[in-house]
This record gives C-alpha cells, sequence and structure tokens, in this order.
C-alpha cells in the first residue's frame, strides 16, 4: 500500500480503568481492527475498560459500507476477550471521520458497550468519568 502512513500511541490507566489510543493518518478498516487486538493483548488489559479513541488526526481511506461491515463484524468477534458494559469515546474532528464514527455508534447495537462520538477531547474524557445510569 503506497503512501499508507499511519502511527498509533497506546496508553493503559489501570486505575482510572481506561485505554487510551491515539491513531494520526490514513485509516483502513484493518488498522482499526488491528489496533484494537493489539489493545486486547497487552499484558496490562482487563476486559471491560472504557477507551478513548483519539482519531482527531487520523483520516478514514476508503470509508463506506463495507468499511463499517468490517468494523462490525471484528466488534462482534472480540466480544469475549473485550468484555461488556464498558464505554468508548471517540474524537473526531473531520466531518467525514466524525460522521463514520457516528454511523458505527448507531449501527454497534449488537456491540455490548455505549459508544458516543465526540469533536473535544476533554468532552469526551469527562463523558468516560461518569457513571452511566441504567435505561
Amino acid at each position: 500500500m503506497m503512501g499508507h502512513v499511519m502511527e498509533v500511541e497506546q496508553s493503559i490507566d489501570s486505575g482510572k480503568n481506561l485505554i487510551i489510543v491515539s491513531l494520526k493518518g490514513s485509516l483502513h478498516a484493518h488498522d482499526l481492527c488491528n489496533t484494537a487486538m493489539m489493545m486486547i493483548r497487552s499484558l496490562e488489559f482487563t476486559p471491560g475498560m472504557n477507551s478513548l479513541w483519539d482519531l482527531s488526526g487520523a483520516r478514514f481511506v476508503n470509508p463506506g459500507r463495507e468499511f463499517i461491515s468490517i468494523l462490525l463484524k471484528f466488534a462482534g468477534s472480540i466480544q469475549s476477550d473485550r468484555g461488556t458494559g464498558y464505554k468508548t469515546a471517540v474524537v473526531a474532528r473531520d466531518d467525514i471521520t466524525y460522521g463514520y464514527a457516528r454511523m458505527l455508534s448507531e449501527l454497534g447495537h449488537e456491540i455490548p458497550c455505549t459508544i458516543e462520538v465526540f469533536r473535544d477531547t476533554q468532552e469526551a474524557m469527562t463523558w468516560l468519568s461518569e457513571t452511566l445510569l441504567p435505561h
């Protein structure tokens, strides 16, 4: 893949039950899947940890129906390792990435977590620190 450049930074704060993943550059659906697998395989990871995916410096490559389908199928395949009841905040500043993240959050009703999309990192962190109320 000529020109495909992606940077990944990941940190886990066990005390806050939080994983922070920052992705920059051009992203394909498999990049997000590979990053999630890397996160799950981390020695500090425990199932059910909340996560912040910072995509503010990222751009999706070839987004479309297949892109969303790949991500939803992958999320279902890792459910037993990922856990349930966690919160995932996605930070996306450009309109296309934000829109696709919103579609994923709306279509991902089978994923056993709550997904919210933000344009601001601080708002995302505030939401992650709040306790979810039962529906």
